[in-house]
C-alpha cells in the first residue's frame, strides 16, 4: 500500500452551539486540513510514473479548498436550533408550523388546560421561543431591583449572525424561498441605534430592521422616532421619523412629526403580480388548464355527459 499525505492551514471562526461558556460566542482558530491519498499500485507510465498522484497538483487542490474556508464563519449544515414541545423536536419552518398548529387548535377548540396556557406564556417570553429571541424577560427586575446587572436580557444567536448574508440566506432557504435576489427578512421591535451610526439595512440588504421608536422610552437609545417600511411595485422605502417634541410646540409652532426617506431601493423593472409567489401559483394553474384543453382536443379526455350546463331563462314581468 502506497500513501501520500499533504496538509494546508486556514484561519476561520466558529462557535459551540448550546454550550454554556465563552466558547458559545464567535471565536477564531487556525485549522489544519490534512489529506491522505493511498493506492495499491504506482503509475507505470506518463509524467507521474512511479507516483500515486501528482504531488504538486494535489497540493494545489488542497490549497484551493483551504482558501474557501479562510477567514470565514464555519457553521454546521442545518444548525437552526432544535426546540422540543410536547415531546416533538423541530426547528426552523417546521417549528413555526408546529406552533401554528397548536395555537390554532387552542383558539378554535377554546381549551383552557394548564399545559396549553403554559405554552402561550412560553411563546411570549421563553428562551427558545422563536417570537422572543432572548434568554429571559427582566420587566420585574427593572421595576423592583436597582442593580442594572439584573436588567440585562441576552439576545440569542440570531443577532450575532444578523450581518452575515450567508446565514440569513440559509434561513430563507429553510423557509422554502428559492428566489433570493428579491427576498428579505423583516425584523420589527428591534431598536436601531442610529445615534451611534447603526443603519436598518443589514447582511448586504437581506435584512431590514424597523423598530418601535415612536415610543419615547426608545428615543434616547435610537436618536430618532423609529422607521416605517413602505413596500410596493416600484421598490422599497425606509422612512425615518423625527421625535415628537411636545403638544405645546405642535399647537403654537405648528410642528408635526417630520419624516424623510432614509433608504430607497428601486428594482430594474417594476414588480408585477407575475413576479410574486401568488403570481407563480396562478401561472401554474393557467398552464394546467391549457394542458387540459389540449388533452380534450386530442381526445385523451372526454366530456362528462352526466353533468351538463342547463340554460335558465329568467322570467320577466310584463
Amino acid at each position: 500500500m502506497y500513501q501520500l499525505t499533504t496538509h494546508a492551514s486556514y484561519d476561520s471562526a466558529h462557535f459551540l452551539s448550546g454550550y454554556e461558556g465563552k466558547c458559545s460566542n464567535i471565536h477564531g482558530h487556525r485549522w489544519k486540513l490534512e489529506v491522505t491519498v493511498q493506492s495499491e499500485t504506482l503509475e507505470q507510465t506518463g509524467q507521474i510514473r512511479g507516483m500515486v498522484v501528482d504531488f504538486g497538483q494535489l497540493k494545489d487542490d488542497i490549497k484551493k479548498l483551504a482558501d474557501e474556508f479562510d477567514h470565514s464563519l464555519i457553521i454546521e449544515d442545518g444548525t437552526l436550533k432544535e426546540v422540543t414541545i410536547n415531546n416533538v423536536t423541530t426547528s426552523g419552518k417546521k417549528l413555526f408550523d408546529y406552533i401554528d398548529l397548536l395555537v390554532r387548535k387552542m383558539f378554535y377548540c377554546r381549551t383552557q388546560n394548564q399545559e396549553e396556557l403554559d405554552l402561550m406564556w412560553y411563546l411570549w417570553c421563553g428562551p427558545d421561543s422563536p417570537f422572543f429571541g432572548k434568554d429571559k424577560m427582566t420587566t420585574l427586575e427593572r421595576v423592583l431591583i436597582k442593580d442594572k446587572k439584573s436588567h440585562k436580557e441576552k439576545r440569542n444567536y440570531y443577532y450575532q449572525y444578523q450581518e452575515n448574508k450567508e446565514v440569513m440566506e440559509n434561513i430563507m432557504k429553510d423557509f422554502g424561498i428559492t428566489n433570493l435576489n428579491n427576498a428579505h427578512i423583516i425584523n420589527g421591535h428591534i431598536p436601531v441605534e442610529r445615534i451611534n451610526g447603526e443603519v436598518p439595512l443589514k447582511a448586504d440588504g437581506k435584512v431590514i430592521v424597523i423598530d418601535g421608536g415612536f415610543s419615547k422610552a426608545y428615543q434616547k437609545t435610537t436618536g430618532i422616532a423609529g422607521y416605517t417600511l413602505v413596500s410596493g411595485s416600484t421598490g422599497m422605502r425606509i422612512i425615518a421619523h423625527e421625535p415628537f417634541t411636545s403638544l405645546e410646540s405642535a399647537i403654537l409652532n405648528n410642528e408635526d412629526i417630520h419624516s424623510f426617506i432614509d433608504i430607497e431601493t428601486n428594482p430594474k423593472c417594476r414588480i408585477t403580480i407575475a413576479d410574486t409567489d401568488k403570481g407563480k401559483e396562478l401561472k401554474s394553474q393557467i398552464n394546467n388548464l391549457r394542458m387540459l384543453i389540449e388533452c380534450y382536443k386530442l381526445g385523451l379526455i372526454h366530456e362528462n355527459k352526466e353533468y351538463k350546463y342547463v340554460k335558465v331563462y329568467k322570467k320577466t314581468k310584463r
